[in-house]
């Protein structure tokens, strides 16, 4: 049985089907607020359900990305995205703001939460620290060592961290 997930970025649609032509297990993509990467082209609360239908039909989940830090004025709009991204039946969602992780993770399973590499976690206290919190997979820093990574991982959350290209 296969260890490990192959999860492609996808900022655009065009991005999104050639990593599902091309043999992604999952990608991860933004909308066009909440996200790290507002320099892309990135999906809308409106196309989302569309584009995660598209990838399911050919076996590649979606994560979707609110990884920024919110602004107080911003956190009911981001928990409402968060509903939209939930409804548009995402595998999971990717967060850095503690509140939205805990607030995720009381939704229904399966929806995987999933604490960014902005979280910067890089031992097992984190790492026990987001489980607590909900947390289902980890993003390493991507300053960890293997040894790390093993560390982060035996904590019973799911590891998920960068290969150099």
């Amino acid at each position: 049985m296969k260890s490990y997930e192959i999860l492609a970025p996808a900022g655009s649609i065009e991005q999104l089907t050639m990593a599902v032509n091309n043999g992604a297990d999952a990608v991860y993509l933004g909308l066009d607020k909440f996200n790290a990467r507002m320099k892309a082209p990135n999906f809308t609360e409106d196309n989302l359900a569309e584009w995660v239908d598209y990838c399911h039909l050919f076996g590649v989940k979606v994560y979707v990305a609110i990884n920024i830090s919110l602004k107080n004025t911003e956190f009911q709009q981001a928990v409402e995205t968060l509903k939209v991204v939930y409804k548009a039946n995402a595998d999971g969602v990717i967060l850095t703001d503690l509140a939205l992780i805990k607030i995720a993770s009381t939704f229904p399973k399966p929806f995987d939460v999933v604490a960014s590499t902005q979280l910067n976690t890089h031992d097992k206290q984190g790492a026990i620290f987001l489980k607590n919190l909900g947390v289902d997979t980890v993003v390493c820093s991507r300053e960890c060592s293997f040894d790390d990574i093993k560390s982060i991982a035996s904590t019973g959350v799911k590891v998920e961290t960068f290969l150099p290209g």
